[in-house]
């Protein structure tokens, strides 16, 4: 796969590229062995487990358990690129200081349509630092599935804590060795620190929004690309959450593709992230939370609006992190259709159904948290998810019953259209609910074309923890 840098791209929602590539970051945990390293210690588990997948026939660099810096094997990379391309993504980010075969693998891979793009943190010049940049860029100019742009190959960043000046001693010493063959991307996180001018003052001065401009000038002009990477840490508290401050991201993506229209930065690159949440099973309390399918929709909309070249999501099967895309236990096939959703948009491609689907029943999801504590907020999502097969009106309700089915509450009927993306949500008082039941269900009722169907049966029971709780998983089915 090929794409080739595009001239005469000024406009500030215009990508540099034919159209935008869209891969997801990529642990590359070991399938057979997700049960051992995995079941029972995270808020989601893999919901898709293939424990009889052959072992790899050579073990060098080989870890059972999913080390970061290992080889998982050779069956387990053939599936999960398989998985990852029947999401309609490009392919994968991968971090580029892995073992070798992490990105050789893709010689003998059943799949041939894809990308890897190898991430690399940019921190300084020091010995260690620069034998991994070396050692990982001489693998990648040997690896088959590279994303070539203008006949350069795209190296992507995890994460850049280098300032521009050492940055541009980090790129001489590799053009030095490989010639000018790659295209550098930076994610600097000084473009995260005015997030705090935010916060205090609801608002961002004109004066630091300048001073984030020439921040991003002073990287452009030692980068090909620049980008952000997750944004779980740009957060605000919303009714004792923390949800995505899209405003302040929004300002992020401004920046950059503002400055990119300058005529000094034709041609350079923009990178943008998509993230479903994020809660670490061992940082108790630090969150961004899911806010059902909000924020993984809202992240994925902003980099499509304002032309970013690749897109990159964190991340497909990290669970300690709960910012995994892939089927889960808690979410399903559901990030599926909302990926498969948000590449068409991206693309300008037409939207289509998968495979297999019962196209006489709407395309819902009903999202909610699975588990929280009394007075904690509440709500349940109904999702139309839109595939260019349904059309029409689905009149949705929700019920809210105790364990044997007595009513709480009812809430509806809403009239969601087929052919759009749209929600309809309903709070609950969760703290009132706790006193008639502690593991309360959720009922949905959907009537289209004068036919009704109850889903009362399958859909995940909440509990009501009388303790307090970390687990702010939400549930997406």
């Amino acid at each position: 796969m090929r794409y080739q840098v595009l001239a005469g791209a000024a406009l500030v929602v215009a990508t540099v590229c034919a159209e935008p590539i869209i891969v997801v970051q990529t642990q590359l945990y070991p399938t057979r062995e997700q049960a051992r390293g995995y079941l029972g210690r995270y808020p989601t588990q893999p919901l898709l487990v293939e424990p009889d997948l052959p072992a790899d026939p050579n073990p060098d660099g080989i870890d059972p358990v999913g080390g970061w810096g290992k080889f998982p094997g050779q069956a387990d990379y053939d599936y999960t690129i398989k998985l990852i391309k029947a999401y309609d993504l490009d392919g994968l980010a991968t971090f580029g200081s892995r073992h070798p075969r992490t990105f050789l693998a893709g010689e003998t891979c059943p799949t041939r349509d894809y990308v890897q793009l190898p991430m690399f943190v940019w921190s300084g010049t020091g010995k260690k630092a620069m034998q991994k940049i070396m050692s990982g860029l001489e693998t990648t100019v040997k690896a088959p599935h590279n994303l070539m742009i203008g006949g350069k190959i795209v190296i992507s960043s995890y994460a850049t804590s280098a300032t521009p000046e050492v940055f541009a001693q980090i790129r001489k010493r590799i053009v030095e060795k490989f010639g000018d063959r790659f295209l550098l991307f930076v994610t600097p996180s000084v473009l995260f620190k005015p997030r705090y001018e935010m916060w205090e003052t609801g608002d961002v001065s004109a004066a630091t929004r300048e001073k984030m401009k020439e921040d991003v000038r002073k990287w452009l002009r030692v980068a090909d690309g620049i980008g952000i990477g997750g944004t779980s840490v740009v957060t605000k508290n919303v009714k004792s959450e923390n949800v995505q401050m899209l405003d302040y991201i929004r300002i992020m993506y401004e920046t950059m593709a503002s400055v990119r229209a300058e005529p000094e930065f034709k041609g350079k690159l923009i990178l943008g992230s998509a993230i479903n949440g994020h809660m670490n099973a061992y940082m108790r309390g630090y969150n961004c939370l899911e806010d059902c399918t909000r924020t993984y929709r809202e992240t994925f909309a902003l980099p499509i609006k304002y032309g970013c070249d690749i897109i990159q999501i964190p991340e497909w099967d990290e669970y300690n992190e709960n910012t995994a895309i892939m089927p889960t236990l808690y979410s399903s096939w559901t990030m599926r259709r909302l990926t498969r959703y948000f590449v068409a948009e991206a693309k300008k491609r037409s939207q289509t159904p998968i495979e297999g689907d019962d196209l006489s029943k709407p395309n819902l999801a009903v999202s909610y948290r699975k588990c929280l504590s009394p007075g904690e907020h509440l709500v349940v999502e109904v999702l139309n998810i839109p595939d260019g097969s349904r059309t029409g009106e689905v009149k949705v309700d929700v019920e809210i019953t105790d364990e044997n089915g007595v009513r709480y509450a009812k809430y509806g009927p809403d009239v969601l259209d087929e052919a759009k993306m749209c929600e309809v949500r309903y709070e609950v008082d969760s703290a009132a609910l706790a006193a008639k039941a502690r593991a309360p269900r959720v009922v949905l009722t959907y009537e289209k074309d004068g036919a009704k169907t109850v889903v009362a049966d399958g859909l995940h029971p909440i509990d009501l923890a009388p303790a307090n709780t970390w687990n702010h998983n939400a549930v997406k089915q």
